[in-house]
Protein backbone atom coordinates (compact mmCIF):
# COMPACT_ATOMS: atom_id res chain seq x y z
CA UNK A 1 0.00 0.00 0.00
CA UNK A 2 1.48 3.23 -1.33
CA UNK A 3 1.53 5.92 1.86
CA UNK A 4 -0.14 8.69 1.91
CA UNK A 5 1.20 12.21 0.71
CA UNK A 6 1.45 15.24 2.75
CA UNK A 7 1.00 17.77 0.30
CA UNK A 8 1.90 20.78 1.99
CA UNK A 9 5.05 19.04 3.68
CA UNK A 10 5.74 17.57 0.16
CA UNK A 11 5.42 21.20 -1.43
CA UNK A 12 7.51 23.04 1.01
CA UNK A 13 10.60 20.41 0.81
CA UNK A 14 10.74 21.01 -2.94
CA UNK A 15 10.98 24.64 -2.53
CA UNK A 16 13.25 24.40 0.07
CA UNK A 17 15.38 22.11 -2.50
CA UNK A 18 15.33 24.16 -5.56
CA UNK A 19 16.07 27.65 -3.93
CA UNK A 20 18.76 25.97 -2.81
CA UNK A 21 18.33 26.53 1.20
CA UNK A 22 17.46 23.07 2.39
CA UNK A 23 18.75 21.97 5.40
CA UNK A 24 20.34 18.28 5.90
CA UNK A 25 17.25 17.17 8.19
CA UNK A 26 14.77 18.48 5.83
CA UNK A 27 16.89 16.79 2.54
CA UNK A 28 16.84 13.36 4.87
CA UNK A 29 12.93 13.56 4.88
CA UNK A 30 13.24 14.65 1.67
CA UNK A 31 14.52 11.71 0.20
CA UNK A 32 12.61 8.97 2.76
CA UNK A 33 9.29 10.26 1.01
CA UNK A 34 10.42 10.23 -2.68
CA UNK A 35 12.04 6.36 -2.08
CA UNK A 36 8.70 5.46 -0.60
CA UNK A 37 6.14 6.67 -2.70
CA UNK A 38 5.59 6.72 -6.55
CA UNK A 39 2.97 9.64 -6.52
CA UNK A 40 5.48 12.00 -4.77
CA UNK A 41 8.52 11.41 -7.22
CA UNK A 42 5.43 12.03 -10.03
CA UNK A 43 4.94 15.48 -8.34
CA UNK A 44 8.75 15.92 -7.92
CA UNK A 45 9.66 15.33 -11.48
CA UNK A 46 7.17 17.58 -12.69
CA UNK A 47 7.86 20.11 -10.34
CA UNK A 48 11.50 20.50 -11.29
CA UNK A 49 10.55 20.18 -14.85
CA UNK A 50 8.40 23.43 -14.49
CA UNK A 51 10.81 25.30 -12.83
CA UNK A 52 14.02 23.95 -15.24
CA UNK A 53 11.68 24.86 -18.14
CA UNK A 54 10.82 28.39 -16.87
CA UNK A 55 15.03 29.08 -16.19
CA UNK A 56 15.84 27.74 -19.50
CA UNK A 57 12.74 29.50 -21.28
CA UNK A 58 14.10 32.79 -19.43
CA UNK A 59 17.24 32.99 -20.45
CA UNK A 60 16.66 31.97 -24.40
CA UNK A 61 14.04 34.86 -23.98
CA UNK A 62 17.25 37.04 -23.39
CA UNK A 63 19.10 36.20 -25.56
CA UNK A 64 17.02 36.73 -28.21
CA UNK A 65 15.92 40.02 -27.03
CA UNK A 66 18.98 41.24 -25.12
CA UNK A 67 16.17 42.46 -22.40
CA UNK A 68 16.21 41.45 -18.82
CA UNK A 69 13.30 39.05 -18.15
CA UNK A 70 12.25 38.52 -14.52
CA UNK A 71 12.65 34.38 -13.64
CA UNK A 72 9.67 32.79 -12.27
CA UNK A 73 10.38 30.78 -9.58
CA UNK A 74 7.95 28.03 -8.46
CA UNK A 75 8.36 28.31 -4.18
CA UNK A 76 6.17 26.79 -1.10
CA UNK A 77 5.54 28.20 2.36
CA UNK A 78 4.80 27.23 4.90
CA UNK A 79 0.95 27.35 4.20
CA UNK A 80 1.42 25.88 1.00
CA UNK A 81 -2.10 24.51 -0.04
CA UNK A 82 -2.90 21.25 -1.36
CA UNK A 83 -2.66 21.42 -5.22
CA UNK A 84 -4.31 17.95 -6.95
CA UNK A 85 -2.08 16.29 -9.11
CA UNK A 86 -4.82 16.84 -11.79
CA UNK A 87 -4.03 20.47 -12.11
CA UNK A 88 -0.21 20.44 -12.15
CA UNK A 89 0.25 21.10 -15.94
CA UNK A 90 -2.31 23.87 -15.91
CA UNK A 91 -0.49 25.70 -13.32
CA UNK A 92 2.40 25.17 -15.61
CA UNK A 93 0.32 26.63 -18.74
CA UNK A 94 -0.43 29.42 -16.65
CA UNK A 95 3.08 29.96 -14.96
CA UNK A 96 4.42 30.11 -18.42
CA UNK A 97 1.84 33.03 -19.43
CA UNK A 98 2.45 35.06 -16.35
CA UNK A 99 6.33 34.85 -17.60
CA UNK A 100 5.18 35.94 -21.28
CA UNK A 101 2.89 39.01 -19.46
CA UNK A 102 6.34 39.92 -17.29
CA UNK A 103 8.75 39.42 -20.05
CA UNK A 104 6.61 42.01 -22.34
CA UNK A 105 6.44 44.14 -19.36
CA UNK A 106 10.15 44.13 -18.66
CA UNK A 107 10.61 45.39 -22.45
CA UNK A 108 9.17 48.60 -21.33
CA UNK A 109 9.84 49.48 -17.89
CA UNK A 110 12.39 47.63 -16.27
CA UNK A 111 15.88 49.84 -15.59
CA UNK A 112 18.46 49.33 -13.72
CA UNK A 113 19.56 51.83 -10.98
CA UNK A 114 22.98 52.61 -9.22
CA UNK A 115 23.47 54.19 -6.23
CA UNK A 116 27.26 54.77 -7.17
CA UNK A 117 28.85 58.25 -6.88
CA UNK A 118 32.54 57.19 -7.40
CA UNK A 119 34.96 54.00 -8.65
CA UNK A 120 37.94 52.94 -6.83
CA UNK A 121 40.00 53.02 -9.91
CA UNK A 122 43.71 52.48 -8.08
CA UNK A 123 44.91 50.84 -4.37
CA UNK A 124 48.50 50.64 -3.13
CA UNK A 125 48.79 48.66 0.16
CA UNK A 126 45.44 49.28 1.19
CA UNK A 127 44.56 48.61 4.56
CA UNK A 128 40.53 49.35 5.17
CA UNK A 129 39.20 49.79 8.60
CA UNK A 130 35.93 48.59 7.86
CA UNK A 131 32.39 49.82 9.66
CA UNK A 132 31.47 46.56 12.20
CA UNK A 133 28.13 47.22 10.90
CA UNK A 134 28.48 46.24 7.70
CA UNK A 135 26.29 43.39 6.01
CA UNK A 136 27.79 40.66 4.92
CA UNK A 137 29.17 39.80 1.63
CA UNK A 138 29.17 43.52 1.57
CA UNK A 139 31.40 44.03 -1.58
CA UNK A 140 35.09 44.83 -0.11
CA UNK A 141 36.49 48.13 -1.18
CA UNK A 142 39.06 46.27 -4.46
CA UNK A 143 39.71 47.88 -7.92
CA UNK A 144 36.87 48.53 -9.66
CA UNK A 145 34.34 49.11 -6.74
CA UNK A 146 31.34 51.14 -6.77
CA UNK A 147 31.67 53.34 -4.08
CA UNK A 148 28.28 54.70 -2.92
CA UNK A 149 27.73 57.68 -0.09
CA UNK A 150 29.82 55.95 2.41
CA UNK A 151 32.55 56.47 5.28
CA UNK A 152 36.11 55.63 4.34
CA UNK A 153 38.88 54.82 6.87
CA UNK A 154 42.12 54.23 5.01
CA UNK A 155 44.11 52.83 7.85
CA UNK A 156 47.69 52.85 5.68
CA UNK A 157 48.39 52.73 2.23
CA UNK A 158 47.01 55.05 -0.61
CA UNK A 159 44.00 54.81 -3.14
CA UNK A 160 42.86 56.76 -6.10
CA UNK A 161 39.12 57.88 -6.62
CA UNK A 162 37.35 58.83 -9.60
CA UNK A 163 34.07 60.51 -8.64
CA UNK A 164 31.21 60.65 -11.34
CA UNK A 165 31.51 64.21 -12.15
CA UNK A 166 34.85 63.98 -13.61
CA UNK A 167 37.45 64.70 -10.06
CA UNK A 168 40.03 62.69 -8.76
CA UNK A 169 40.88 62.19 -5.67
CA UNK A 170 43.70 60.68 -4.00
CA UNK A 171 43.24 59.53 -0.09
CA UNK A 172 46.75 58.69 1.39
CA UNK A 173 46.40 56.98 4.90
CA UNK A 174 45.85 57.39 7.52
CA UNK A 175 42.58 58.95 6.04
CA UNK A 176 39.13 59.60 7.40
CA UNK A 177 36.30 60.58 4.92
CA UNK A 178 32.77 60.59 3.61
CA UNK A 179 32.08 60.25 0.11
CA UNK A 180 28.79 62.62 -0.02
CA UNK A 181 27.68 62.55 -3.73
CA UNK A 182 29.12 62.80 -7.37
CA UNK A 183 30.53 66.29 -6.71
CA UNK A 184 31.31 66.37 -2.52
CA UNK A 185 33.83 64.79 -0.14
CA UNK A 186 33.75 65.45 3.59
CA UNK A 187 37.41 65.04 4.74
CA UNK A 188 37.34 64.45 8.65
CA UNK A 189 40.87 63.81 8.85
CA UNK A 190 43.81 62.90 7.31
CA UNK A 191 45.18 64.07 3.50
CA UNK A 192 44.38 64.40 0.17
CA UNK A 193 45.10 65.88 -3.44
CA UNK A 194 42.41 66.76 -5.79
CA UNK A 195 42.64 66.54 -9.72
CA UNK A 196 39.66 68.56 -10.91
CA UNK A 197 39.04 69.05 -14.42
CA UNK A 198 36.91 72.20 -15.92
CA UNK A 199 34.26 69.53 -16.64
CA UNK A 200 34.18 68.77 -13.03
CA UNK A 201 34.15 72.67 -11.87
CA UNK A 202 32.08 72.77 -8.41
CA UNK A 203 33.56 69.75 -7.11
CA UNK A 204 33.80 70.59 -2.93
CA UNK A 205 35.90 69.21 -0.10
CA UNK A 206 34.13 70.04 3.70
CA UNK A 207 35.96 69.77 6.63
CA UNK A 208 35.50 70.82 10.31
CA UNK A 209 36.66 74.37 10.01
CA UNK A 210 35.99 75.18 6.29
CA UNK A 211 34.34 74.02 2.77
CA UNK A 212 36.58 74.40 -0.41
CA UNK A 213 34.64 75.13 -3.52
CA UNK A 214 36.87 74.46 -6.83
CA UNK A 215 37.19 76.25 -9.85
CA UNK A 216 39.42 73.68 -12.20
CA UNK A 217 42.53 73.01 -10.28
CA UNK A 218 45.10 70.68 -8.35
CA UNK A 219 45.20 71.47 -4.65
CA UNK A 220 45.69 69.56 -1.49
CA UNK A 221 44.28 69.08 1.74
CA UNK A 222 45.47 67.90 5.44
CA UNK A 223 43.35 68.51 8.05
CA UNK A 224 43.88 67.19 11.90
CA UNK A 225 42.55 67.56 14.95
CA UNK A 226 45.14 70.64 15.48
CA UNK A 227 45.63 72.01 12.03
CA UNK A 228 44.50 72.38 9.01
CA UNK A 229 46.28 73.18 5.30
CA UNK A 230 45.45 74.15 2.19
CA UNK A 231 47.82 74.02 -0.94
CA UNK A 232 46.27 74.81 -4.29
CA UNK A 233 49.12 73.80 -7.25
CA UNK A 234 47.16 74.88 -10.21
CA UNK A 235 43.70 76.78 -10.53
CA UNK A 236 42.07 78.29 -8.45
CA UNK A 237 39.72 77.77 -5.43
CA UNK A 238 37.36 79.29 -3.11
CA UNK A 239 37.38 78.83 1.20
CA UNK A 240 34.31 79.51 2.94
CA UNK A 241 35.17 79.07 6.72
CA UNK A 242 32.19 77.13 8.72
CA UNK A 243 32.23 80.48 10.75
CA UNK A 244 29.64 83.12 9.09
CA UNK A 245 31.93 85.57 10.54
CA UNK A 246 34.71 85.09 8.35
CA UNK A 247 35.06 86.19 4.95
CA UNK A 248 35.04 84.19 1.74
CA UNK A 249 38.91 83.89 -0.04
CA UNK A 250 39.69 82.96 -3.24
CA UNK A 251 43.10 80.74 -3.28
CA UNK A 252 45.06 80.56 -6.72
CA UNK A 253 48.19 78.73 -8.18
CA UNK A 254 51.25 78.82 -5.40
CA UNK A 255 49.22 80.00 -2.55
CA UNK A 256 48.84 78.31 0.57
CA UNK A 257 47.49 78.27 3.96
CA UNK A 258 47.90 77.03 7.33
CA UNK A 259 45.60 77.40 10.38
CA UNK A 260 45.49 75.86 13.98
CA UNK A 261 42.22 74.88 15.36
CA UNK A 262 42.46 77.42 18.57
CA UNK A 263 43.61 80.57 16.14
CA UNK A 264 41.36 83.09 14.18
CA UNK A 265 43.47 83.68 10.96
CA UNK A 266 44.63 81.77 8.63
CA UNK A 267 48.65 82.02 8.12
CA UNK A 268 50.34 82.19 4.63
CA UNK A 269 52.60 78.91 3.57
CA UNK A 270 54.11 78.54 0.92
CA UNK A 271 52.49 75.69 -0.97
CA UNK A 272 54.48 71.75 -0.72
CA UNK A 273 53.57 69.44 -3.72
CA UNK A 274 56.60 66.69 -1.78
CA UNK A 275 53.86 66.56 1.35
CA UNK A 276 50.76 65.02 -1.30
CA UNK A 277 51.10 62.28 -3.27
CA UNK A 278 50.53 63.08 -7.09
CA UNK A 279 49.06 60.30 -9.41
CA UNK A 280 52.45 59.41 -11.17
CA UNK A 281 53.89 58.35 -7.76
CA UNK A 282 50.65 56.43 -6.99
CA UNK A 283 51.01 54.71 -10.07
CA UNK A 284 54.72 53.95 -10.12
CA UNK A 285 54.01 52.16 -6.07
CA UNK A 286 50.96 50.54 -7.95
CA UNK A 287 53.22 48.71 -10.21
CA UNK A 288 56.04 47.65 -7.54
CA UNK A 289 53.13 46.72 -5.21
CA UNK A 290 51.74 44.52 -8.33
CA UNK A 291 54.78 42.81 -8.84
CA UNK A 292 55.12 42.03 -5.33
CA UNK A 293 52.10 40.45 -5.21
CA UNK A 294 52.38 38.39 -8.34
CA UNK A 295 55.49 37.41 -7.08
CA UNK A 296 53.68 36.05 -3.72
CA UNK A 297 50.49 34.78 -6.19
CA UNK A 298 53.63 32.77 -7.92
CA UNK A 299 54.94 31.09 -5.02
CA UNK A 300 51.14 29.49 -3.88
CA UNK A 301 50.06 28.81 -7.23
CA UNK A 302 53.01 26.63 -7.62
CA UNK A 303 52.65 25.04 -4.42
CA UNK A 304 48.68 24.06 -5.88
CA UNK A 305 50.24 22.71 -9.10
CA UNK A 306 52.60 20.34 -6.93
CA UNK A 307 49.97 19.15 -4.53
CA UNK A 308 49.32 15.85 -5.61
CA UNK A 309 45.45 15.72 -5.58
CA UNK A 310 45.44 18.94 -7.85
CA UNK A 311 43.96 17.15 -11.26
CA UNK A 312 44.06 20.47 -13.39
CA UNK A 313 45.77 23.63 -12.58
CA UNK A 314 45.77 26.59 -15.52
CA UNK A 315 47.70 29.83 -15.00
CA UNK A 316 46.72 31.15 -18.05
CA UNK A 317 50.60 32.49 -18.25
CA UNK A 318 51.69 30.72 -21.20
CA UNK A 319 49.56 31.13 -24.45
CA UNK A 320 49.85 28.97 -27.47
CA UNK A 321 47.90 31.27 -29.91
CA UNK A 322 49.08 28.76 -32.86
CA UNK A 323 47.70 25.52 -30.54
CA UNK A 324 44.77 27.11 -28.76
CA UNK A 325 46.34 25.42 -25.77
CA UNK A 326 45.94 26.22 -21.93
CA UNK A 327 49.13 23.99 -20.81
CA UNK A 328 47.98 22.14 -17.06
CA UNK A 329 50.62 23.09 -14.48
CA UNK A 330 50.32 19.74 -13.21
CA UNK A 331 53.53 17.60 -13.64
CA UNK A 332 52.58 14.81 -15.69
CA UNK A 333 48.92 15.04 -16.40
CA UNK A 334 46.77 13.10 -19.14
CA UNK A 335 47.18 15.35 -22.46
CA UNK A 336 43.47 15.46 -22.19
CA UNK A 337 43.98 17.68 -19.31
CA UNK A 338 45.31 20.51 -21.14
CA UNK A 339 42.50 23.08 -22.07
CA UNK A 340 41.92 23.66 -25.78
CA UNK A 341 40.16 27.04 -26.56
CA UNK A 342 37.11 27.70 -28.63
CA UNK A 343 36.48 30.60 -30.10
CA UNK A 344 38.02 32.49 -27.00
CA UNK A 345 40.19 36.18 -26.96
CA UNK A 346 43.01 36.99 -24.92
CA UNK A 347 43.32 39.61 -22.48
CA UNK A 348 45.00 41.03 -19.41
CA UNK A 349 44.55 39.26 -16.20
CA UNK A 350 45.28 40.53 -12.51
CA UNK A 351 48.37 42.24 -13.06
CA UNK A 352 49.58 43.71 -15.86
CA UNK A 353 51.82 41.14 -16.79
CA UNK A 354 49.50 38.51 -16.41
CA UNK A 355 47.19 36.63 -19.45
CA UNK A 356 43.77 35.88 -19.42
CA UNK A 357 40.82 34.09 -21.11
CA UNK A 358 38.29 35.91 -22.33
CA UNK A 359 34.76 34.58 -23.13
CA UNK A 360 32.24 36.94 -25.12
CA UNK A 361 30.50 34.90 -27.80
CA UNK A 362 27.96 32.27 -27.23
CA UNK A 363 30.41 29.63 -28.72
CA UNK A 364 33.34 30.66 -26.29
CA UNK A 365 34.65 27.90 -24.23
CA UNK A 366 37.59 25.79 -22.92
CA UNK A 367 38.01 22.13 -23.66
CA UNK A 368 38.90 19.80 -21.58
CA UNK A 369 38.90 15.73 -19.80
CA UNK A 370 39.00 14.49 -16.92
CA UNK A 371 38.47 10.60 -16.57
CA UNK A 372 39.22 9.56 -13.50
CA UNK A 373 35.82 9.65 -11.24
CA UNK A 374 36.20 11.95 -8.06
CA UNK A 375 35.39 11.25 -4.29
CA UNK A 376 35.93 14.74 -3.20
CA UNK A 377 36.41 17.73 -5.09
CA UNK A 378 37.44 21.39 -4.61
CA UNK A 379 36.77 23.55 -8.04
CA UNK A 380 38.71 27.17 -7.99
CA UNK A 381 38.07 30.09 -10.36
CA UNK A 382 39.21 33.08 -10.30
CA UNK A 383 36.46 35.24 -12.77
CA UNK A 384 36.28 38.75 -14.09
CA UNK A 385 32.47 38.90 -14.41
CA UNK A 386 30.82 41.71 -16.94
CA UNK A 387 27.39 40.82 -16.29
CA UNK A 388 24.56 38.17 -15.11
CA UNK A 389 21.37 39.32 -17.72
CA UNK A 390 21.69 36.57 -19.70
CA UNK A 391 20.08 33.59 -16.28
CA UNK A 392 22.58 30.21 -15.77
CA UNK A 393 26.37 31.22 -16.53
CA UNK A 394 28.40 28.04 -16.31
CA UNK A 395 32.18 27.75 -15.36
CA UNK A 396 32.52 24.09 -15.86
CA UNK A 397 29.88 21.72 -17.11
CA UNK A 398 30.54 18.13 -17.61
CA UNK A 399 28.96 16.86 -21.09
CA UNK A 400 27.77 13.87 -19.78
CA UNK A 401 24.52 13.06 -17.51
CA UNK A 402 25.38 10.26 -15.76
CA UNK A 403 25.20 9.76 -11.80
CA UNK A 404 27.74 12.04 -10.16
CA UNK A 405 28.38 14.68 -13.49
CA UNK A 406 28.89 18.52 -12.49
CA UNK A 407 27.75 21.48 -13.44
CA UNK A 408 29.35 24.47 -11.62
CA UNK A 409 27.79 27.89 -12.37
CA UNK A 410 26.46 31.61 -11.41
CA UNK A 411 22.47 32.22 -11.36
CA UNK A 412 21.54 35.32 -12.63
CA UNK A 413 20.86 36.46 -8.99
CA UNK A 414 24.67 36.20 -8.62
CA UNK A 415 24.45 33.00 -6.63
CA UNK A 416 27.20 30.55 -6.88
CA UNK A 417 25.99 26.89 -7.57
CA UNK A 418 27.08 23.28 -8.12
CA UNK A 419 24.52 21.01 -9.53
CA UNK A 420 24.79 17.21 -9.53
CA UNK A 421 23.42 14.67 -11.60
CA UNK A 422 21.78 11.94 -10.12
CA UNK A 423 19.43 8.58 -10.93
CA UNK A 424 15.92 8.98 -10.48
CA UNK A 425 14.72 6.49 -12.43
CA UNK A 426 14.03 8.20 -15.51
CA UNK A 427 15.14 8.29 -18.52
CA UNK A 428 17.47 11.11 -18.47
CA UNK A 429 19.42 12.61 -15.31
CA UNK A 430 17.83 14.75 -13.01
CA UNK A 431 20.05 17.77 -11.02
CA UNK A 432 20.29 18.34 -7.39
CA UNK A 433 21.70 22.29 -6.66
CA UNK A 434 22.90 23.61 -4.17
CA UNK A 435 23.31 27.64 -4.02
CA UNK A 436 24.94 30.10 -1.76
CA UNK A 437 23.31 33.59 -1.17
CA UNK A 438 24.14 36.21 -3.40
CA UNK A 439 27.49 37.24 -4.79
CA UNK A 440 28.85 38.06 -7.86
CA UNK A 441 26.10 41.35 -7.37
CA UNK A 442 26.14 44.47 -10.24
CA UNK A 443 28.53 46.32 -7.59
CA UNK A 444 30.62 43.37 -8.12
CA UNK A 445 31.08 43.29 -11.86
CA UNK A 446 34.56 44.26 -13.60
CA UNK A 447 36.70 43.14 -10.46
CA UNK A 448 38.65 40.08 -10.15
CA UNK A 449 36.51 37.85 -8.03
CA UNK A 450 37.89 34.39 -6.25
CA UNK A 451 35.00 31.37 -6.49
CA UNK A 452 35.25 28.37 -4.51
CA UNK A 453 33.44 25.12 -4.28
CA UNK A 454 34.35 22.14 -2.13
CA UNK A 455 32.24 19.03 -1.61
CA UNK A 456 33.03 16.17 0.28
CA UNK A 457 30.04 13.83 -1.15
CA UNK A 458 27.03 15.00 1.62
CA UNK A 459 28.00 18.63 1.63
CA UNK A 460 28.60 21.41 -0.68
CA UNK A 461 30.21 24.65 0.60
CA UNK A 462 30.45 27.86 -1.76
CA UNK A 463 33.23 30.35 -1.22
CA UNK A 464 33.59 34.14 -2.60
CA UNK A 465 36.89 35.72 -1.66
CA UNK A 466 38.22 33.26 0.56
CA UNK A 467 35.11 33.80 2.44
CA UNK A 468 32.02 30.96 3.19
CA UNK A 469 29.49 32.30 1.31
CA UNK A 470 26.45 29.22 1.55
CA UNK A 471 26.34 25.41 1.93
CA UNK A 472 24.25 23.08 1.67
CA UNK A 473 23.50 19.41 1.89
CA UNK A 474 23.19 16.86 -1.10
CA UNK A 475 22.57 13.29 -2.20
CA UNK A 476 26.11 10.91 -1.71
CA UNK A 477 26.82 10.06 -5.31
CA UNK A 478 28.86 7.07 -6.23
CA UNK A 479 31.65 9.53 -7.37
CA UNK A 480 32.07 12.88 -9.34
CA UNK A 481 32.70 12.65 -12.89
CA UNK A 482 33.83 15.17 -15.17
CA UNK A 483 35.09 13.63 -17.91
CA UNK A 484 34.83 15.61 -21.30
CA UNK A 485 33.80 19.47 -20.39
CA UNK A 486 33.37 22.96 -20.96
CA UNK A 487 34.89 25.74 -18.92
CA UNK A 488 33.18 28.99 -19.65
CA UNK A 489 30.46 27.37 -21.19
CA UNK A 490 27.83 24.23 -21.45
CA UNK A 491 27.64 21.59 -24.30
CA UNK A 492 23.97 21.20 -24.07
CA UNK A 493 21.35 23.78 -25.87
CA UNK A 494 20.39 25.82 -23.78
CA UNK A 495 22.86 29.13 -23.64
CA UNK A 496 24.56 29.40 -20.42
CA UNK A 497 27.91 31.03 -21.53
CA UNK A 498 29.73 32.67 -19.24
CA UNK A 499 30.35 36.42 -19.73
CA UNK A 500 33.51 37.74 -18.37
CA UNK A 501 37.28 36.54 -18.10
CA UNK A 502 39.41 34.21 -16.43
CA UNK A 503 42.84 33.81 -15.29
CA UNK A 504 42.98 30.74 -12.74
CA UNK A 505 41.76 27.49 -13.00
CA UNK A 506 41.84 24.62 -10.92
CA UNK A 507 40.34 21.22 -9.92
CA UNK A 508 41.16 19.29 -7.15
CA UNK A 509 40.25 15.65 -5.89
CA UNK A 510 39.99 16.85 -2.25
CA UNK A 511 38.40 19.14 -0.31
CA UNK A 512 40.27 22.49 0.71
CA UNK A 513 40.03 23.81 4.44
CA UNK A 514 38.52 27.21 4.91
CA UNK A 515 42.41 28.19 6.30
CA UNK A 516 43.39 26.58 2.70
CA UNK A 517 41.40 28.39 0.86
CA UNK A 518 41.37 31.71 2.78
CA UNK A 519 45.80 31.60 2.34
CA UNK A 520 44.83 31.15 -1.11
CA UNK A 521 42.56 34.23 -1.90
CA UNK A 522 44.84 36.28 0.26
CA UNK A 523 48.14 34.93 -2.11
CA UNK A 524 46.28 35.59 -5.31
CA UNK A 525 44.37 39.10 -4.68
CA UNK A 526 45.44 42.16 -6.79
Amino acid sequence: MTPSIDHEELYFLFGQMVDGIITPAEHERLEAILAKNSSARQLWFQFVDIDAGLADWTALKQHQTQQDVPRLTIQSTQNARRIPQTIQWAIACAAAVVVIAAWFWARSTVEISSQGVAVLSRSVNAVWNHDSTAKANTPMRTVGAVLTAEKLNLVSGAVLLEFYNGARVILEGPVEASLVSVSELTLHSGRIHAHVPPQASGFSVQTPQFRLIDHGTDFGVYVAATEAEVHVFKGKVELKSNQATQPTRFLESGDGLARQTSEKDWKEIPTNDTAFLNETQLARREALGAETQRTKWLEASRDLSEDVDTVVHYRFDDPDPQQNTIINQVVGSPDGTQGRTVGCEWTLGRWPQKQAVQFRGEGDRIRLRVENPLPEVTLIAWVRVHDLRQGLQSLLSADDDVPGSLHWELSHQGELRLAIARDLGRTKADWEAVNSSRFVTPERYGQWLMLVTTFDGTTVKHYGNGELIGSGASFQPPAMRIGPADIGNSNGSNLRNLSGAMDEFAIIARVLSANEIRDLYVAGKP
